[in-house]
């Protein structure tokens, strides 16, 4: 398959001209690059769905998680309308705010969440092939990624927060993430002690997971998971090895609730 593809210029003219047919556009350049060239696909009259940091925080840019927030893809025509584009760019976030947000949604739903503490555990993968030398990260912990504790404690805000008009009112959710890369290859790993507004018993809270469905699975779209979290009942799960290939990777597999003493 790959032999037969046609490698082109990252030019909105281009593909143009050699796929006519094409109107969605993926994109997972680097920010920098994302920064210029997804907004000159966007005017040239395709979406993009992007992978990039780029706009995720931008007001009228929606930030989404499918099974969330699917009502904030209205900030398209927001967007097209302030722009000036036929086009339009949605942002997915950042992958260790995914993990926690998807988890998080069910709780939110029926008892409500004050504050949470994430501390996360995350794979080299997430790096990039050459993002980290492996003397470096073999025997090793590093305590600290760039930019990434920040995203955690912004997008998941953006993402919870209501649409009202033209923008988005972020969740008022007390929100703090200390992000650490470990000697894992993929499968990002979270501890989360979550307040949640009405108490509620971890055999409740196991429940409200683990029935949880969203939209893509109401509406049975044919790459979602059929089961977006998955509940473990076992002390020493999950694990990444065994559990990150949980519904071809889609879905967070969660284990260990408890309460804090």
């Amino acid at each position: 398959e790959l032999r037969d593809m046609t490698v082109l210029p990252t030019d909105p003219q281009a593909l143009k001209e050699e796929e006519p047919e094409v109107s969605l556009v993926f994109s997972a350049l680097p920010s920098e690059i994302a920064r210029e060239a997804e907004p000159k696909f966007a005017e040239a009259g395709y979406v993009v769905c992007s992978n990039a940091s780029a706009y995720r925080m931008h007001e009228d840019v929606p930030l989404v998680i499918p099974e969330v927030n699917p009502d904030h893809l209205k900030l398209i025509e927001v967007q097209r309308k302030k722009r000036g584009w036929s086009g339009a760019i949605v942002t997915n976030p950042n992958c260790t705010t995914i993990v926690l947000v998807l988890s998080l949604k069910p709780l939110i739903n029926e008892f409500g969440v004050r504050r949470l503490f994430v501390s996360t555990m995350q794979a080299i993968s997430g790096a990039g092939y050459e993002g980290l030398p492996s003397m470096a990260i073999i025997d090793n912990v590093i305590p600290f990624i760039e930019k990434e504790e920040d995203k955690v404690e912004t997008e998941t805000l953006k993402i919870l927060g209501k649409l009202r008009g033209e923008s988005v009112v972020p969740a008022s959710i007390g929100v703090s993430a200390s992000c650490n890369r470990v000697h894992v290859l993929h499968g990002h790993t979270e501890t989360v002690f979550v307040e949640l507004e009405r108490e509620a018993s971890p055999e409740e809270v196991a429940k409200a997971m683990d029935r949880f469905v969203g939209e893509p699975q109401r509406l049975e779209l044919p790459t979602a998971p059929k089961k977006p979290i998955h509940v473990r009942p076992e002390a020493n799960r999950p694990q990444p090895r065994f559990d990150r290939d949980a519904e071809g990777g889609m879905a967070v597999v969660v284990g260990r609730i408890r309460r804090d003493p």
